[in-house]
């Protein structure tokens, strides 16, 4: 793509000079008099100013060309380094327990021998060369720690730099509800929002098996109506089996009956709130939620400084 706008930036840079320079020498020499030579001469002048106009309007466009290339390709955004950051911290933390185990327990690494046996017997047995090669040095070992200590470092430096000034709006159906609040606070009013909604979500709500009425003496109270529950008592009564004839007497038995002996009548009143009011609430908690998300996301396209860089720098102090 590069190539292709630097082709065309040399063909509108050096056209519009082809273009005068031959059309002139022609129109010149085909010119039948004097009169009209000095008119060409004359224009010739005219033509150099406005293709210097051209060149100008041409370098300007190069410029903001150039600009807009460098910008796309060298300029991250705050999200990007977010998404890296965990992997780079855990690649330096991995790093650098691996080379603290290397450097206590695997001295040995860094060690390398030749032994070559020599017998001191005529017709004694000999040996082959034994050799160790040294794996690594410290120096390597410090440049390869070092290497993912400076990209985790530059990781954290970019992004805690960047929330500095990484900032959104918290919009609702339009309507801005908060300027201008930091990357940070919104990722933790997030993770507080959803701490609120649990309690919400928690709310008792009033029994739909009665029915309830906005208490008018108490303010948020509702009050049922009455409820009646009748109060029984057993008690014994005779059951007549057979009745009694000329020749047999009756046959009783005895049986227990519940028998209403009086009511109780019950008004309940109550402070939990409606199913539907319940439910407006965790609607509006959602919808707050996924605002804030929403205005993270746009803080998280700020445009990080890729140049900030000071892993190195403090390895270098320590080197």
């Amino acid at each position: 793509m590069a190539i292709i706008i630097k082709l065309l930036f040399c063909i509108g840079f050096f056209w519009p000079w082809f273009i005068l320079i031959v059309g002139t020498t022609n129109s010149y020499y085909n010119a039948s008099s004097v009169k009209d030579k000095t008119a060409i001469s004359i224009l010739s002048p005219t033509s150099a100013v406005i293709m210097w106009i051209c060149v100008k309007f041409w370098s300007i466009l190069w410029t903001i060309i150039i600009t807009t290339m460098k910008g796309r390709v060298s300029m991250s955004k705050l999200h990007e380094v977010l998404a890296v950051e965990a992997g780079l911290k855990s690649t330096a933390d991995s790093v650098i327990n691996e080379a603290c185990k290397t450097f206590s327990d695997k001295r040995g690494h860094f060690m390398s021998h030749y032994r070559q046996y020599s017998t001191h017997v005529d017709g004694g047995i000999t040996f082959s060369p034994e050799t160790k090669e040294m794996e690594t040095t410290v120096v390597e070992k410090l440049d390869y720690v070092g290497n993912a200590f400076s990209q985790a470092i530059d990781c954290i430096i970019q992004k805690e730099t960047t929330n500095t000034v990484a900032k959104a709006d918290i919009i609702i159906d339009g309507i801005v509800i908060e300027k201008d609040l930091p990357a940070t606070f919104l990722l933790t009013l997030e993770g507080k929002l959803k701490d609120l909604r649990k309690v919400y979500h928690t709310i008792p709500t009033l029994d739909p098996g009665k029915k309830w009425t906005k208490d008018s003496e108490r303010k948020n109270v509702y009050v049922s109506d009455d409820a009646v529950q009748y109060k029984t008592q057993k008690v014994t009564r005779p059951l007549v089996l057979f009745p009694a004839t000329d020749k047999f007497p009756a046959q009783v038995d005895k049986i227990t009956v519940d028998e209403i002996i009086g009511s109780w009548t019950q008004k309940n009143w109550s402070g939990a709130i409606t199913p539907a009011e319940k439910s407006t609430y965790l609607t509006k908690i959602d919808i707050l939620i996924r605002a804030v998300k929403q205005a993270r996301c746009r803080a998280n396209e700020t445009v990080i400084n890729n140049s900030l860089k000071i892993g190195s720098k403090l390895l270098k102090f320590i080197a």
